[in-house]
């Protein structure tokens, strides 16, 4: 099957093994990338450090990197009488440079994700000349340090 540049296609996964198939997955939906918008980026680096979060990434071919402008999304908390599960992300940084360093006052209001392992959640954008390609989730699990002298299991019992 080939597919159309810039189409959007629907997806349900199930496993199967020797002992039969599982259930089917929730859908999702993919969108192919059109020709001419930076590629998503493909290698992330997350670090936590005494005074914040330095988290990088790199594209998948060189020319990708001319022209491009990254805006990062932090997952934060909702207010208490906002009644939706839906999560909320604020941006935390808007420029060229395929890093930047996150102090720990933002992080402080991050929402701490519990699907498989506590984790961090960012969105990152990626606009070219020819306008915006993919948005990417990357979920930063390997969050063993400190944000704001807080392990991450202490913010976590915070959130609940």
């Amino acid at each position: 099957m080939e597919l159309e540049e810039g189409a959007s296609y629907k997806f349900r996964l199930a496993a199967a093994n020797l002992n039969g198939q599982g259930e089917w997955s929730e859908e999702l939906l993919v969108k192919s990338r059109k020709i001419g918008l930076p590629a998503a980026p493909v290698v992330y680096d997350f670090v936590l450090t005494k005074f914040g979060a330095c988290l990088s990434w790199e594209t998948s071919s060189a020319d990708d990197r001319d022209n491009v402008e990254y805006s990062l999304y932090l997952g934060v908390k909702r207010k208490k009488r906002e009644k939706t599960h839906k999560m909320k992300f604020k941006i935390v940084y808007c420029g060229h440079e395929n890093r930047c360093f996150i102090r720990n006052a933002v992080l402080s209001g991050a929402r701490i994700d519990t699907t498989h392992s506590p984790a961090l959640i960012f969105r990152l954008l990626v606009k070219g000349d020819n306008g915006i390609g993919s948005v990417n989730q990357i979920r930063c699990s390997n969050v063993q340090t400190c944000v704001n002298n807080k392990t991450i299991q202490q913010l976590l019992r915070e959130q609940l």
